[in-house]
């Protein structure tokens, strides 16, 4: 039977013998650590059988096509993930190695091949171990990646419901540093939310991010993917409230003036408006967005979303161009107005540029 070899980074390209030979067909790992064998041992059935239910493997939920797991070994607990590969282009953009939108953006080698990115670019994800696929007819059918477990780590949306005023300021000022990180290097994760983003609980400032299979690199202009991910991030964890759009949006400008290092224009002030109030992705491609070179359509962009049934609700609210004039601008709410308040970004700036990566800048 022909079998496609996988293209993989070059971490994750030596074969362990003999570590898949259970199951209906036989399956391939490859370790970048060879002290995960026996948790891939563990996963054979998980990998090749579609059974969960096997010694040592909790499953955490299962949702879409992808199936989390914790999985306590000898070697201590890991995180395990399975996807599912459907259709069979993703079956085949698997066995390639490549994303796009022929073979698909969200398969296993997708997700590891990102992750080892966000990591190394950004110190902010936490590098998989292994990579296991069952082939069925000589393509990837199901394929599992194995990583650290993040002891100690809860969501974001987790210690936000836990936090003190006190604590949710901490909080924001982490995620500004995170998105900072982000757009320094050109990135922008489209699964950005509170539960793809992991907190360690006794140090706020260890932020990792998780779920890496839909990312882009490389984008165009940075300060469209970051309006967006500050948006929709404090829609997230504040929830929509058309009384408090001007609060938020105030926030949200200081956050994307300090992620760019740059006074927020009108287009990136009404983009932030957009996602705060909107759920975009229903009918807005994000992906295509955030590649955008020129000027954006930006009614266009708000006409689109009002036909998703999750804003239904907001059909017949004021648009965002009415919305925005009501305010002050912008650079009105942005500037810094004393020495204190200067030295105060400052401060907050080298925080983060001194994070984990690469230096900045």
């Amino acid at each position: 039977m022909l079998a496609i070899s996988l293209c993989l980074p070059v971490s994750l390209q030596a074969p362990i013998d003999d570590v898949v030979t259970a199951g209906r067909s036989a399956g391939d790992w490859r370790l970048g650590d060879a002290a995960v064998g026996t948790v891939a041992l563990q996963l054979n059935a998980v990998l090749a059988n579609d059974a969960f239910e096997v010694p040592g493997v909790e499953v955490l939920r299962r949702r879409k096509g992808r199936t989390a797991m914790r999985v306590s070994s000898e070697g201590g607990q890991f995180f395990a993930k399975r996807i599912e590969l459907r259709p069979l282009r993703k079956r085949v953009g698997a066995a390639l190695g490549v994303q796009n939108r022929l073979f698909g953006y969200d398969h296993g080698v997708a997700e590891l091949d990102n992750t080892l990115y966000v990591a190394r670019t950004t110190g902010q994800a936490v590098a998989p171990l292994a990579l296991g696929t069952f082939r069925r007819h000589g393509l990837p059918q199901a394929q599992v990646l194995i990583q650290p477990w993040l002891e100690g780590y809860l969501t974001l949306g987790d210690a936000w419901q836990q936090a003190d005023t006190v604590g949710r300021r901490r909080l924001l000022d982490e995620v500004q540093c995170l998105i900072r990180r982000f757009h320094q290097v050109g990135l922008c994760h489209l699964d950005f939310n509170p539960t793809n983003v992991m907190v360690a609980a006794d140090d706020p400032g260890e932020m990792k991010v998780i779920d890496c299979a839909r990312l882009i690199r490389d984008v165009p202009r940075p300060d469209i993917a970051s309006a967006l991910q500050v948006g929709k991030m404090l829609r997230s964890l504040y929830g929509r409230h058309e009384s408090e759009l001007p609060t938020r949006l105030n926030q949200a400008r200081e956050m994307l003036a300090f992620v760019t290092d740059s006074p927020v224009s009108a287009e990136q002030d009404a983009l932030l408006v957009l996602a705060l109030r909107y759920q975009l992705s229903k009918t807005i491609s994000i992906r295509r967005l955030v590649r955008a070179t020129g000027s954006l359509d930006l009614r266009s962009l708000e006409v689109r979303a009002l036909r998703s049934y999750k804003n239904a609700a907001l059909r017949g609210c004021p648009e965002v161009s009415q919305v925005l004039a009501a305010l002050p601008s912008a650079g009105t709410r942005v500037a810094a107005t004393s020495s204190a308040a200067q030295r105060a970004e400052e401060a907050a700036m080298a925080h983060c540029d001194s994070g984990p990566g690469p230096a900045r800048r």
